[in-house]
């Protein structure tokens, strides 16, 4: 099993992930590919009420999205193309 140090904020999501998740169902929707580049399950979890958790960990601040990530970067980059360079 792949182990590592408790990530920033790992804890405080945790403790949200089990207050959130206890007692209740949950349907796992798998991704694209089913296993990270660590052998780890990659899902989607949804509560039984049609909630999100991947969404509500990020939307909560306990996740980040690489397509978050990538947004603030392409809109970075499409600034950069707003400027004439050729002046």
């Amino acid at each position: 099993m792949f182990k590592r140090e408790i990530g920033y904020y790992g804890k405080e999501a945790k403790e949200y992930l089990t207050r959130l998740l206890t007692n209740k169902k949950v349907r796992l929707v798998s991704d694209v590919d089913p296993l990270d580049q660590y052998g780890r399950t990659l899902s989607y979890v949804y509560l039984e009420d049609g909630t999100f958790v991947n969404a509500e960990l990020i939307k909560n601040g306990y996740a980040g999205s690489i397509v978050k990530r990538m947004m603030k970067i392409l809109l970075y980059l499409s600034n950069l193309t707003n400027y004439n360079i050729d002046s």
